[in-house]
């Protein structure tokens, strides 16, 4: 078997190990952070109304993103001049 320099230096490449690292960190707060709310809540709601709930933060969310996607596409436009916006 035939050590290649793209090989070692692919064994030795640390990018993937941080991401990794990160997303572990990340998906870790995410479930901390949905147990907590399911605990506060789940002697008042039943399973589905927290379900419902976390699909209108999810919807909501969606909303929100997509205003400001728009909101850059219209800056974009602009700078190409391409805005048919009279305001």
């Amino acid at each position: 078997m035939h050590n290649t320099k793209a090989s070692r230096e692919k064994m030795h490449n640390t990018t993937d190990a941080v991401q990794s690292s990160n997303q572990k960190t990340h998906f870790d707060k995410a479930k901390e952070y949905f147990l907590e709310t399911i605990t506060e809540y789940s002697e008042e709601l039943s399973g589905q109304q927290i379900f419902k709930a976390f699909y209108a933060a999810a919807q909501e969310n969606l909303d929100y993103f997509d205003k400001e996607y728009k909101k850059a596409w219209q800056i974009v436009n602009c700078i190409q001049g391409l805005n048919n916006d009279k305001n």
